[in-house]
């Protein structure tokens, strides 16, 4: 699966298109706690899948080198984490789905 399949989920709302749409998704790292995703090192095909909607996932996303973050929970990205996003190149997606059912969702389609 592709960055770029993420726009064919109903589910999904395009926020941020990035630059890697065609970055392949091996890696999805959930978690609430930034600090916990920061720990391990997942390569350039990794996205975040959180509820947590602030500028800091966004930099974690970054540092990460992540591909995409999906923001859950029906939560509305900023305009500074927007910023964040399109300066780091990392697409952005929003869902009223939680983390589970967004996990469930992409291994069902991968």
């Amino acid at each position: 699966m592709f960055i770029k399949d993420f726009c064919n989920f109903a589910e999904f709302e395009e926020v941020e298109l990035g630059e890697a749409l065609d970055r392949k998704v091996e890696h999805v790292v959930v978690s609430e706690l930034m600090s916990d995703v920061l720990t391990e090192d997942y390569g350039e095909s990794v996205i975040l899948i959180t509820g947590l909607c602030t500028e800091q996932a966004i930099r974690t996303a970054s540092v990460v080198d992540a591909a995409a973050v999906i923001v859950t929970t029906g939560k509305k990205v900023t305009a500074p984490m927007l910023k964040i996003a399109k300066d780091a190149g990392i697409s952005i997606f929003c869902t009223k789905l939680r983390n589970y059912e967004v996990c469930k969702l992409i291994a069902e389609k991968m």
